[in-house]
């Protein structure tokens, strides 16, 4: 699965697998509607450690529990994301 966020860390694209896996849409989980396919046990620490790398531009590696529409179980994920910045190192995606 892959998707991509704005530099305030909102998802802003997702691609088919995404769908595929979630059985979400897109108006379901862009920006940070997301947080729905977390293990509701997990999701503080997740946004807490996304906020963070968010903001400072460390890159992001989590494990996490992803929801899985077509038996509505919880699955184990290794999500990495890595910040891109432009030419003065300000962020530019997340």
């Amino acid at each position: 699965m892959a998707w991509t966020a704005d530099a305030s860390g909102s998802v802003n694209y997702y691609n088919q697998r995404w769908y595929d896996y979630t059985g979400k849409t897109a108006a379901e989980t862009l920006e940070w509607g997301w947080k729905q396919i977390i293990h509701p046990d997990l999701i503080d620490d997740i946004i807490k450690f996304w906020i963070k790398a968010v903001t400072t531009g460390i890159p992001y590696e989590q494990e996490t529990l992803f929801n899985r529409a077509s038996d509505n179980t919880y699955r184990w994920h290794l999500v990495r994301a890595r910040p891109i910045k432009n030419d003065d190192g300000d962020i530019v995606y997340g």
